[in-house]
Formats: C-alpha cells, structure tokens, sequence
C-alpha cells in the first residue's frame, strides 16, 4: 500500500506509479475522479518531460501525473484520497 512518486526537474507536478490492481493509467484515473474526486493526468503524454525523474516511455501507462501547485490543504487532502484509493480498492482485491 505505499505510492511510488517521481519529481520531475523544475516543475509543480509529480508522476506517480499506479497500484498493481489498476489495468492502467486511464482506468486509474477515472477511478479516482468517479469515486474519490480527485483529478490526475494519465501520464503518458508526459512521461517523455519525465524521463530525466526515472519515468521510462515503456512504462508510462503505469504512472499518472499530479499537479501540486494551489491551495496547499486542497492539494493534501487530493493526496490523502489518492493514497485512500489505493489502500481501499487493494484490500478489496
């Protein structure tokens, strides 16, 4: 139940690798809007602006992209539901 993050060089954004129980990026992201209101980007049309974080293009549809800029109780409460999500839909697998 532990999120894998990468921080992109100079940026407000962080790409975040999907749980194991999510076909991909998509699904996931759909997910967290419907369920938990949280809105993420599926990373692949970012991954190739965050290779230099560790993200390979091969692997994009396996992460989700989060902007961290705005209200700073808005953000964390974004990443509490994220991390609810996960933890949620992998006991329930």
């Amino acid at each position: 139940g532990r999120l894998v993050t990468r921080m992109p060089p100079g940026g407000w954004y962080a790409m975040c690798r999907i749980p194991g129980w999510a076909r991909d990026a998509d699904e996931f992201a759909d997910l967290l809007l419907r369920e938990y209101g949280v809105g993420v980007a599926p990373g692949p049309p970012f991954v190739a602006r965050a290779a230099g974080a560790g993200v390979a293009y091969a692997d994009a549809g396996r992460w989700v992209r989060i902007a961290l800029c705005g209200n700073p109780a808005v953000v964390e409460e974004g990443v509490r539901r994220l991390c609810r999500a996960s933890i949620a839909r992998q006991r329930n697998d």
